[in-house]
């Protein structure tokens, strides 16, 4: 469970990066 979270943390980090027009 703990590995999930984070991937799911580093997908969302990294699609924040790559678009930076999407300010969560």
């Amino acid at each position: 469970m703990l590995r999930y979270s984070i991937l799911k943390l580093l997908y969302l980090r990294t699609e924040r990066e790559t678009s930076p027009s999407g300010c969560h």
